[in-house]
């Protein structure tokens, strides 16, 4: 019994392997042979409108839904896009003949090519591509001899006049004087409050609407601009004071010239007091830069003309240019002084009384500060 079972090992052994591997691949039978794949890469019928390019079409047979990947090789020119339909573009050198190599690839790693042949200057047609389409040159003309000679050459195009070129009109820039630097010496000055920065006070057009709304509703309707390195000036019109900054109601107030009195008393007053004549001009600077003041000061008939040079508004360069924390407003006061009506000495630059009063007299200050 004990040898029986060796030999019966021995048997029962292969059979088992042969088991296991039937098991293991149920289904195994040889590879399936995918078909080649079969191109066919033609350029089209229908050149581009320029005459000079190509449309070249490329189509692929059994691919079974798999990625196409076209590449194209040429002997010369250009080839513009990807894909299978491009472009083939002459050039102006272009030889007669021009070869034009198509590849394809799918994910499968299979893989074709097509070669063929582009002509510039054969019309039989050929089936491996289409001729590039050139303008035919003229036959030849036959010379005095009844010979051939060279054609002559094309006239000359007609001159062409262009029309001529409109050009929109453009605002004209303002262009802004600047005021004269450092500014002339000043009767008084007061540096005002810093405005804090913030949405309604972001660039200097903001500082001069804070100005002119305190100006306007105070008789100063007229007003000059100016510019000044790192910002501008705002000059208000000379006019007539009392001696304490108040100012003279109208018409006596923008006037340059001592009214008589209008009432008799006045007059004999006048004429045995000689009441001086009182002029004031405020100079309102906005900048980044520290200044002082010249070593002299202007005339009345310069700082008369003062609102007369500038500008009417502040031209918009200007006025968007954004406020830093070292933009500081001041306002510098000339104030002259005149003997009387009927004196001829012309009006003097004194040192007056303090800046602050001639603001707050000018009902100003409150509205500044």
């Amino acid at each position: 019994m004990s040898s029986l079972l060796p030999r019966f090992l021995r048997h029962l052994l292969p059979a088992a392997f042969l088991c296991a591997v039937t098991l293991a691949h149920p289904q195994a039978r040889p590879a399936e042979k995918l078909p080649a794949l079969v191109l066919h890469c033609v350029p089209s019928q229908n050149p581009a409108p320029s005459g000079s390019d190509v449309r070249i079409l490329a189509t692929v047979e059994n691919t079974a839904g798999r990625g196409l990947s076209f590449s194209y090789l040429v002997t010369s020119g250009k080839i513009l896009g990807t894909g299978s339909s491009v472009l083939f573009q002459w050039t102006d050198d272009e030889q007669a003949q021009v070869q034009i190599t198509c590849r394809v690839h799918d994910d499968l790693g299979r893989s074709a090519q097509q070669v063929f042949t582009l002509s510039s200057s054969d019309n039989k047609g050929d089936t491996r591509g289409v001729q590039h389409k050139k303008k035919a040159a003229p036959p030849p003309l036959e010379g005095p001899s009844g010979g051939s000679g060279p054609p002559p050459p094309p006239p000359p195009p007609p001159p062409t006049i262009a029309p001529p070129e409109t050009v929109a009109p453009q605002p004209q820039k303002p262009a802004i004087a600047a005021f004269p630097w450092p500014p002339p010496q000043a009767s008084s000055r007061v540096l005002l409050a810093a405005w804090p920065l913030g949405p309604q006070m972001s660039t200097f057009g903001d500082i001069d609407s804070r100005l002119s709304a305190a100006l306007q509703p105070k008789g100063y309707a007229e007003r000059s601009y100016y510019s000044v390195p790192g910002g501008f000036a705002l000059v208000t019109r000379l006019e007539q004071i009392y001696s304490d900054g108040r100012p003279m109601p109208p018409p006596a107030r923008f006037s340059a010239q001592l009214l008589p009195p209008s009432r008799f008393l006045d007059y004999i007053h006048a004429l045995f007091t000689a009441a001086p004549g009182y002029y004031r001009v405020i100079v309102f600077i906005a900048t980044d830069q520290p200044f002082t003041e010249a070593g002299t000061g202007p005339s009345q008939g310069q700082a008369d003309n003062w609102i007369h040079n500038g500008v009417d508004i502040l031209p918009p360069d200007i006025a968007g240019r954004p406020l830093t924390s070292s933009v500081r407003c001041a306002a510098l006061i000339y104030e002259f002084r005149q003997s009387n009506a009927s004196s001829t000495e012309k009006a003097e630059l004194i040192p007056g009384i303090d800046a602050v009063l001639n603001l707050s007299n000018a009902g100003l200050w409150q509205a500044l500060k």
